[in-house]
């Protein structure tokens, strides 16, 4: 009998839970809320972006590991080494391009959404002199990026100046995950561990 009990008196809590935040999870996702309290942080976004290009003294873009390349056993590992397998800092005309670019991409507010595992490859960092000002990684297989120089929703337009950077500089733009585990396995036989 008690065996019976107690399930049906954890039931009956986690259905006073639901009952109590269902309200606050439907206006959490509401369509609409999200759309009038994000509405012009694309625009936002992308004016800090291109701030950030022009008052920056370096912009240095990194093609690297991620904990994800790793063979599963050594993932959750506390200090996993990031490999880099390559560094470019943008000369004058490859920032000109950048400029150009994310002056003239769309600034409307992204609004799509997938829910993909974000796995950066690609890194690009903003200094001033010595100090790093702020630093946007890329993900490429979920086609997302996530910078600290402005926490906002991204513009839809993005891709438009990151995707030409990043080839540009010479660094692959790959969604496969294998491919990037070969790599990585191909450097550590290399032994050039960075």
């Amino acid at each position: 009998m008690s065996q019976l009990i107690v399930p049906f008196a954890v039931m009956r809590i986690v259905a006073v839970f639901v009952v109590m935040l269902a309200p606050a999870c439907h206006r959490a996702t509401d369509p609409d809320d999200f759309n009038r309290e994000h509405a012009n942080d694309g625009r936002r976004y992308k004016e800090a972006l291109v701030k950030a290009i022009k008052v920056s003294d370096r912009i240095v873009v990194t093609e690297h590991s991620d904990r994800s390349d790793f063979p599963e056993g050594e993932q959750m590992q506390k200090d996993l080494p990031q490999l880099e397998y390559g560094r470019v800092e943008l000369d004058g005309p490859a920032r000109a391009k950048f400029l150009a670019n994310a002056e003239s991409m769309d600034g409307t507010t992204n609004t799509t959404f997938n829910k993909c595992f974000f796995i950066p490859h690609h890194t690009l960092r903003f200094y001033s002199g010595a100090k790093l000002k702020s630093t946007m990684e890329v993900c490429f297989k979920c086609r997302d990026i996530v910078w600290d120089g402005a926490r906002l929703v991204r513009p839809v337009g993005l891709w438009t100046a990151i995707t030409p950077l990043i080839e540009d500089a010479g660094f692959h733009t790959d969604r496969d995950g294998e491919i990037w585990a070969a790599r990585l396995e191909k450097r550590r036989k290399e032994g050039r561990q960075k």
